[in-house]
């Protein structure tokens, strides 16, 4: 176990004694969705193995959930074993259920059972997720998407002050941020495993607890649009400021993509008339000056890129696993068996047009909100949905993994407001009161 790993296994434990001590589940919560932002961070390394602190965490807290429901079911005739809404309940377990199977008939269950039970697991904690929701006291939700966000801010930028040097590189900020050793850092020129970066001169780029600027995005670009579609206080205003400073020292065409795309569906769905205008204008007149004031940046992260040996090499995922996919179009060749540059090539090869049948299916679900009247959803749950949108665009534009810790983590924040949007309905319907005024509670 690392000097991590003894650490969590401490908040862990402590957590699960308030749950049942106490009943406050939030404590387990924060530590779910913190674990999901600890990408570079393992909790138990043995013998080449090495596990990660979301995976038990989530296992955790699925075992917790699942006691604790069929407890108050018991004994005090509340809350029955329901967890996620039928659709969505639906669509992530025959996702899971296909994979399984998949892997079975193929014969690649055995070589890839650990990654299978990994993406069961953050699966199962979704599927807790929402009961979880329910109990949570108000305000929690936005207290907790913020309080991660700053974190890693404030993370970001230590590891811009100790890249360029302002900072010395501490052991005890790697061993509880980038203890993984399997991508190391350079150092004037000899291998390190103090701090996971490099040098300005050789790799100036930022991803806080991240293993690259591409999973960062993943966080960041769905960050960015959860605080935007919350009220503009000056607090949410400098969330969004130094939140697009990290996004732009990223170096990440992932990033930079991702922020755009997202932005036009947020124009396109969530603004009407005037402010729809306003917000288009707004963003040209942005994206014009930067890339007069940034050219250089911009040169080398999307212009020049384009032209260059990293887009070459990853068009040449995608066409592999393009081939991949015609030489077993239905069904696949397995999960984990096809790695691409995006998720719909690498779901296209892994499990077929039935596979990305059922994923496309099951992000409709999770993004259906944005086609409805606003005033069916709180705030809290719409913003969560469009965290969600922006974390799917960056998979479908460069990053490729199913079990992205980040994504489930934007998954599990989103069943988190479903939840607690149940319980505003209920006093809406209760005391007939305005269900926005609630919605705020």
């Amino acid at each position: 176990m690392t000097y991590f790993g003894f650490v969590w296994m401490l908040l862990l434990f402590l957590a699960c004694l308030l749950v049942f001590l106490s009943n406050q589940i939030e404590y387990l919560v924060t530590l779910v969705i913190v674990a999901g932002t600890l990408q570079s961070t393992n909790f138990w390394e043995f013998d080449g193995l090495v596990v990660g602190a979301q995976v038990l965490t989530s296992l955790l807290f699925g075992g917790v959930m699942f006691l604790m429901v069929g407890a108050r079911k018991l004994i005090l005739g509340k809350f029955p074993l329901e967890t996620q809404p039928w659709r969505t309940r639906l669509w992530v377990l025959m996702m899971l259920g296909y994979i399984i199977c998949l892997s079975f008939l193929q014969g690649t269950f055995g070589t890839n059972a650990l990654k299978i039970w990994q993406l069961a697991s953050y699966i199962i904690c979704f599927y807790y997720m929402y009961v979880a929701g329910k109990l949570i006291p108000a305000g929690y939700l936005l207290r907790l998407v913020r309080g991660v966000t700053i974190y890693i801010l404030v993370v970001g930028f230590l590891q811009l002050l100790m890249s360029v040097h302002v900072l010395p590189k501490f052991m005890l900020i790697s061993e509880f941020f980038w203890n993984d050793g399997k991508v190391p850092s350079i150092d004037d020129g000899n291998l390190s495993y103090i701090v996971k970066f490099w040098t300005p001169e050789i790799y100036f780029r930022l991803f806080a607890t991240f293993m690259e600027p591409s999973y960062f995005a993943s966080f960041a670009v769905g960050a960015f649009f959860f605080f935007l579609s919350q009220p503009k206080t000056w607090g949410n205003l400098a969330i969004l400021g130094f939140l697009l400073l990290e996004i732009g020292l990223s170096m990440s065409s992932t990033a930079y993509g991702a922020l755009m795309v997202t932005g036009l569906f947020y124009i396109l769905l969530a603004q009407k008339g005037s402010s729809s205008l306003g917000l288009l204008l707004g963003g040209g007149a942005v994206g014009i000056a930067m890339y007069f004031a940034c050219y250089g940046v911009l040169d080398r992260v999307l212009f020049s890129k384009l032209a260059g040996g990293s887009a070459n090499s990853r068009l040449n995922w995608n066409a592999e696993a393009y081939r991949t996919f015609l030489g077993s179009p239905v069904f696949g060749i397995g999960y984990k068996e096809k790695r691409a540059n995006d998720i719909w090539h690498t779901l296209l090869a892994e499990q077929g047009i039935c596979g990305l049948v059922i994923y496309v299916g099951f992000i409709l679900s999770l993004v259906a909100p944005l086609f409805k009247p606003r005033n069916m959803y709180s705030r809290d749950y719409l913003s969560a949905v469009w965290a969600v949108l922006g974390c799917v665009v960056t998979l479908s534009i460069a990053v490729p993994d199913l079990d992205l810790g980040v994504f489930w983590m934007w998954l599990n924040i989103l069943a988190l407001a479903r939840g607690r949007q149940q319980v505003l309905r209920q006093t809406y319907e209760e005391e007939k009161c305005d269900f926005n005024y609630c919605a705020s509670l």
